[in-house]
């Protein structure tokens, strides 16, 4: 039994096949185009459905796109004081989502800031205490002492768990202090 259902699934594999490609050259050469497309598409997912049924080990399911995996997005980032007057820091606040809850467990697990000057990137906690969820506000200072005047570029790291990390980057204005006193 085992033997007829292998030749049965490759034969049909190679008649799907056969007529696959009759099809697309007859799509190539624009002879009933619309029609052969739909007649490709349906003929297509008819033959995945019975090779699959009869295989003794159902194919995996496929798909004609790759699945997203999305990035968590960052939103609402402030710098304060900004620009910074002198302030040898600023405080960072941040929100950052997770879009793809669908994946178990999937929540943001870390984030950090860093100057783009390559200075150590520093860590950022969540308001709540813990990374635990999907919507996380993100908080914590940025040494700033050593950053000359001017506008720099801050790289804003959050992690996922199941979806990887983003990284953006956003404007800090860096001024010295406009009252005169140190």
């Amino acid at each position: 039994m085992a033997k007829v259902r292998s030749r049965f699934v490759r034969t049909l594999g190679k008649l799907g096949s056969s007529i696959l490609g009759l099809l697309s050259n007859l799509e190539e050469r624009n002879t009933f185009n619309p029609l052969i497309r739909w007649l490709k598409l349906g003929l297509l997912g008819l033959l995945v459905t019975v090779i699959s049924a009869c295989a003794r080990r159902p194919y995996p399911v496929i798909t004609c796109y790759k699945p997203v995996m999305t990035l968590p997005a960052v939103s609402d980032v402030t710098f304060s004081p900004n620009p910074t007057d002198g302030a040898d820091s600023v405080n960072v606040r941040a929100t950052a989502k997770v879009f793809n809850t669908a994946l178990e467990g999937n929540r943001i697990t870390a984030a950090s800031a860093s100057p783009a000057e390559g200075l150590e990137p520093t860590p950022l906690h969540a308001a709540d205490g813990s990374f635990s969820d999907t919507l996380e506000i993100l908080e914590g200072y940025l040494d700033v002492s050593e950053i000359p005047p001017g506008t720099t570029w801050v790289n804003l790291n959050v992690a996922s768990l199941n979806e990887g990390t983003v990284i953006n980057t956003y404007p800090l204005v860096i001024t010295e202090d406009s009252t005169g006193e140190e």
